[in-house]
C-alpha cells in the first residue's frame, strides 16, 4: 500500500477523512430514553438548550400518564428556575390545557386548541436543532433526533398549524 505522502505529497489524507466521517455522525444524532426516570434526563437535555419548545400532544393522554404528568410538572418547575425558554402548546382543550391558559403567563407560554379530540398516546417536541417524540406508553419512551433539516420542516408545520387556530 502506499504512503500518503508519496501520493498526494503534502497532504495526510487519513486525518481528513477521518474529521469528514466525525462531522458528518454528529448532524444527525439519534438517543433514546427508556422509562420514567430516564425522561428527565431527555427534559434537562431540552432545558440545556436554551431555546423555545414547541408541542403537540393530546391533554387528555397525558392526564392519564400521570407519571408523564408528573415529570412534565419538574419539567416546568426547572423551566422556570433557567428562564431559558418559552413554551407554545398546540392541544385539544382538556382540564389541563384550560388550566394552564387561564393562569395566563403568556411571557412563559401561549396555548392553542384544535377543536378535535387529539387521540395521541405520544407526544412531539421542537426544540432548537432537536425533535423529541415521546411514546406514552407503559413504559414511557422517548427519542431526541438532531437534524436541522427535518427540524427546520417541522418547525414549519407547527407555525402554519399554530396559525391557523387563532
Amino acid at each position: 500500500m502506499p504512503n500518503n505522502s508519496s501520493v498526494f505529497p503534502g497532504i495526510d489524507i487519513i486525518p481528513r477523512l477521518e474529521a469528514g466521517l466525525k462531522k458528518e455522525s454528529s448532524q444527525n444524532d439519534v438517543r433514546v430514553y427508556e422509562g420514567k426516570n430516564a425522561l428527565w434526563g431527555l427534559g434537562e437535555e431540552l432545558l440545556k438548550s436554551h431555546h423555545d419548545f414547541l408541542f403537540i400532544y393530546s391533554g387528555d393522554s397525558l392526564l392519564k400518564h400521570t407519571s408523564f404528568g408528573e415529570i412534565l410538572k419538574n419539567f416546568t418547575k426547572r423551566r422556570r428556575q433557567i428562564h431559558s425558554s418559552k413554551l407554545y402548546a398546540i392541544t385539544d382543550k382538556n382540564p389541563l390545557g384550560i388550566k394552564k391558559e387561564s393562569e395566563g403567563d403568556t411571557l412563559f407560554r401561549e396555548i392553542r386548541f384544535v377543536q378535535n379530540k387529539l387521540n395521541l398516546d405520544s407526544v412531539l417536541c421542537v426544540c432548537g436543532p432537536k425533535i423529541c417524540l415521546i411514546s406514552l406508553d407503559k413504559n414511557p419512551e422517548g427519542i431526541i433526533i438532531e437534524n436541522e433539516a427535518i427540524t427546520k420542516l417541522l418547525e414549519f408545520m407547527f407555525w402554519n398549524i399554530w396559525e391557523s387556530i387563532k
